[in-house]
């Protein structure tokens, strides 16, 4: 069943807006829905970065995420029409021109990223990883191994990585991303483990996140949309030259 304006965003609603700005910067930016006009004419609320109203320009296009319980996260598009002051409020009437999409756990969009990341596992008595999940790794029998690894790509739901030894599926691992504006490690499930054909003498290995906070998860989603929104102007540039 297709998705409607009408029927998956509510005013007070909050949205995710990824902007490109004339320096070609990708701008992470949250609003809140003023109201709905009609099934593609939204009222949002103007920005605010920094304390300050964020003047997108009119006639901009923006890539938009929202969260709703009943549908979970939908992305769409919409153009920027007109900026006008209702009572207090600094609002913009947008178009949306896209379809609305539901994006389901299972088919995050992934994106390829090239960087070293920081991991460890519990071992138990036979330096084996264990599979189960240490709530406080300080107080566990089990000890702590320290490794390298390196991301192969990254979702809002996981990551894959390269390492030098194989895991288990079921392993629970440990790891923390650059991008990640958080002290906490991430914690994560093998759910996939194959030596690489591309990488010799590595194993590449999938890992699902468990128990994300809903900040991590936007963290994780606006990092996925903004590398998306990089790679896909590079395509666009490079079939002009």
């Amino acid at each position: 069943m297709d998705i409607t304006i009408l029927a998956a965003i509510r005013p007070g609603d909050k949205l995710e807006l990824f902007y490109v700005n004339s320096l070609n910067q990708d701008i992470v930016l949250e609003t809140l829905v003023y109201d709905l006009e009609s099934e593609d004419s939204i009222l949002i609320h103007n920005p605010v970065k920094d304390g300050k109203l964020y003047m997108i320009p009119m006639n901009a296009k923006v890539n938009v995420t929202a969260r709703r319980q009943d549908y979970g996260v939908i992305m769409f598009s919409m153009e920027l029409i007109k900026r006008q002051k209702i009572g207090n409020v600094y609002t913009i009437q947008c178009l949306v021109v896209s379809d609305i999409k539901k994006q389901q756990r299972r088919s995050f969009y992934r994106v390829k990223v090239y960087q070293d990341a920081e991991m460890y596992v519990m071992v138990d008595q036979y330096m084996e990883p264990v599979k189960y999940y240490i709530f406080d790794p300080d107080a566990a029998e089990e000890v702590q191994v320290n490794m390298k690894v390196s991301l192969i790509d990254v979702s809002g739901g996981g990551v894959g990585i390269k390492a030098a030894v194989p895991m288990s599926e079921g392993t629970f691992v440990y790891i923390k991303l650059d991008f990640i504006e958080e002290d906490d490690y991430l914690i994560g499930q093998v759910v996939r483990s194959i030596e690489s054909y591309q990488y010799q003498g590595e194993y590449e290995i999938g890992i699902k996140f468990i128990d994300l906070t809903p900040e991590v998860r936007r963290m994780l989603t606006s990092f996925v949309f903004a590398r998306q929104q990089t790679t896909r102007r590079k395509e666009i540039n490079d079939g002009k030259n």
